[in-house]
């Protein structure tokens, strides 16, 4: 199934004590926000958030991870019905870009740079 979706979707973190390391996406009905799903890790202290939005291939993926404390990196997708972990990087930290470059998605971790085309790895990003 293909994200073919007409709202607007929002990423989201948790920053309260009482319910941490909550990352959420928000979907827009045109009226109201409503929290569409949620990753919990319930890691201490970090408090996870979604850092990153992008299509590729049809489905959306949502870079999430942590500001401080300890807690990974990881990558989720929506196919259109269900959310579901597409990578995790073993990487304290946060997934702070995604984007399409060439026919691939591309996420930054930890400073490193990781390319998915049907499998996820460690890359090398060069321009041009």
């Amino acid at each position: 199934m293909f994200f073919d979706r007409s709202d607007v979707e929002l990423g989201s973190g948790d920053s309260t004590v009482t319910d941490f390391g909550e990352a959420a996406i928000f979907t827009f009905d045109k009226t109201d926000w409503v929290k569409d799903t949620d990753f919990e890790t319930n890691v201490a202290p970090a408090f996870e958030g979604v850092y990153s939005l992008c299509v590729y291939g049809g489905k959306l993926y949502a870079g999430v991870g942590t500001e401080v404390g300890t807690g990974t990196a990881d990558v989720y997708v929506f196919d259109g019905t269900s959310w579901s972990l597409s990578y995790d990087s073993s990487v304290d930290g946060a997934v702070r870009s995604l984007f399409v470059y060439k026919g691939a998605l591309y996420a930054g971790i930890g400073g490193d740079v990781y390319k998915y085309d049907g499998s996820w790895a460690s890359t090398t990003f060069t321009a041009g």
